[in-house]
């Protein structure tokens, strides 16, 4: 009998549909995002949003739970050095009524891709 685990047999089909779903999305069209550079955007994108709302980073970190010594850093440690985790930005997202996926969303697709993309 196979010695895989269930739960590596999960993880091993979700990464090859992601495979499968990146290969035919991306076609020749592939963009190169560097990590810290997404990291910056994200962090400014949830900047931007949490100041719309009318949120200042002590707001934000109360409402949040999330220190401020953490937002702090994060939003000024210049470049997206340290990169807002996945519950800290969903918790950033509430108290700026948005999404978690708005906020991470911040390179958009080229013309061409939205249109295989609706297809």
């Amino acid at each position: 009998m196979d010695s895989v685990t269930p739960t590596t047999g999960i993880v091993n089909a979700d990464i090859e549909a992601q495979a499968c779903l990146h290969g035919a999305h991306v076609g020749s069209n592939v963009v190169y995002v560097d990590s810290i550079e997404y990291a910056a955007a994200v962090a400014d994108k949830t900047q931007a949003a949490l100041a719309s709302a009318g949120e200042s980073v002590a707001s934000a970190s109360r409402k949040s739970g999330i220190p401020r010594s953490t937002l702090d850093r994060k939003f000024n440690s210049g470049k997206g050095i340290q990169a807002l985790n996945v519950r800290e930005l969903y918790d950033l997202a509430k108290v700026a009524g948005t999404s978690a996926s708005a906020l991470a969303t911040v390179y958009a697709l080229p013309a061409e891709d939205k249109k295989d993309a609706a297809a």
